[in-house]
């Protein structure tokens, strides 16, 4: 039997990310001969059970805290982080720890994560990830870092974060952006451009009563709150108000178009598109705008945005979703991981950015997707290739696994 630990997992009510755990754990039991696998999650509360009950769910030595403070976080994940170190060295494990110590290979859940924008963002966020693969290396096991987005660091946290991604085992990014930025930055072992493993995500029929006739366009949004942007409330009312424009404005020059919100992510807390769903609905009355409230699986999601004729996605894995059953996407940007993965289907030309939305620039590169015809062979075609890339995510570890 195999010991698989899969570390840095987010949360299941986050459906991207759900989406990338799934399909690991379905390819991990299709690649290895039953094997014995245990998940760190952030959340294991919400997570127990929801990857099925041969999985373990465990809690990470240092835990996400839900304090506001921004002084309480630095200060008490710092001592977490030090109970780690001290646990370590006297050999005390906690649940993590046990599981590590025991595993064939730790493998850093696919995702976004890997980046970190100073002291007090590595102390408040970035530390839950770190503490997981620095741990890892403490204990002198095999890791790796698996179909991610890498980077950027500042130059404090690079220093901090080089001897983790260069004694990685295998370090596989998922798209250009990422492979170039660990080439440029890293001496690593092996670095090799893969794929995001959620193309991997099978959908699931669901019966939604949509319209074939129509030409139907799923939307997901998120609240971005602009970090770091000094005019954070105007870029944000502009974001909406570009939104709420462009729908308004398509439903008056189109009457066959109908346009469905759907909720990618609905937590933990207040990272939920619901919320701002419902902030937006309350000034948009039209009877062909739709908004989607059921808590539904990743595959169930997958399988509505494969009934979808166009999609706009804000939320990098509801393009992910939407692509990987064919269906033609504009992605709003707001992180290079959204540009990397458009990048990979030729598709540069269908990214907005978020901090230069507008309702004109909407409209004009949405028109350029309707009436691009041969887009949805060119995705079919490039989604094969990508799923292959996907898949072989997974047979890099068989090899690793069998490294003597």
């Amino acid at each position: 039997m195999t010991n698989l630990v899969i570390t840095d997992v987010y949360c299941y009510l986050n459906k991207g990310d759900a989406g990338i755990v799934i399909a690991m754990v379905d390819q991990l039991k299709e690649k290895f001969d039953n094997p014995n696998i245990k998940i760190v999650s952030l959340y294991p509360s919400l997570d127990k059970e929801k990857y099925g009950s041969d999985v373990e769910i465990i809690s990470p030595s240092v835990s996400v805290s839900e304090s506001k403070s921004g002084l309480f976080k630095v200060v008490r994940n710092f001592l977490r982080f030090l109970c780690m170190l001290i646990r370590i060295m006297f050999h005390l494990y906690d649940p993590m720890l046990e599981a590590f110590s025991k595993a064939d290979l730790i493998i850093s859940c696919g995702g976004g994560y890997m980046q970190s924008f100073g002291v007090k963002h590595f102390l408040t966020d970035f530390i839950y990830h770190y503490s997981q693969l620095y741990a890892a290396r403490l204990l002198g096991k095999r890791y790796v870092i698996f179909a991610q987005t890498v980077g950027p660091f500042d130059s404090r946290t690079k220093k901090r974060i080089r001897p983790i991604i260069e004694n990685a085992s295998l370090v596989l990014t998922r798209e250009p952006i990422s492979y170039k930025f660990v080439n440029d930055n890293f001496n690593c072992k092996k670095n090799i451009l893969t794929s995001d493993v959620a193309f991997l995500l099978k959908p699931d029929n669901i019966d939604y009563q949509i319209d074939a006739n129509k030409i139907n366009v799923g939307v997901t949004i998120r609240d971005w709150g602009f970090p770091g942007k000094t005019n954070r409330e105007y870029l944000r009312k502009k974001y909406i108000e570009s939104i709420i424009s462009f729908i308004n404005n398509t439903l008056k020059t189109n009457d066959n178009i109908i346009f469905y919100f759907m909720p990618q992510c609905i937590g933990p807390n207040t990272d939920n598109d619901l919320l701002i769903m419902d902030e937006i609905s309350s000034r948009l009355s039209d009877s062909r705008v739709h908004f989607v409230r059921e808590d539904l699986t990743p595959g169930q999601l997958k399988g509505l945005y494969g009934q979808m004729s166009f999609f706009i996605g804000m939320r990098m894995h509801s393009n992910i979703f939407a692509l990987g059953v064919d269906v033609p996407c504009l992605a709003i940007s707001y992180d290079r991981k959204t540009d990397g993965i458009m990048q990979l289907f030729n598709m540069a030309n269908y990214v907005v950015s978020v901090e230069k939305i507008d309702e004109k620039t909407l409209s004009h590169v949405f028109k350029d997707l309707m009436n691009d015809f041969s887009i949805r062979k060119r995705i079919e075609k490039k989604r094969i290739e990508i799923e292959s890339e996907a898949s072989k995510n997974f047979d890099l570890l068989v090899d690793l696994v069998g490294e003597k």
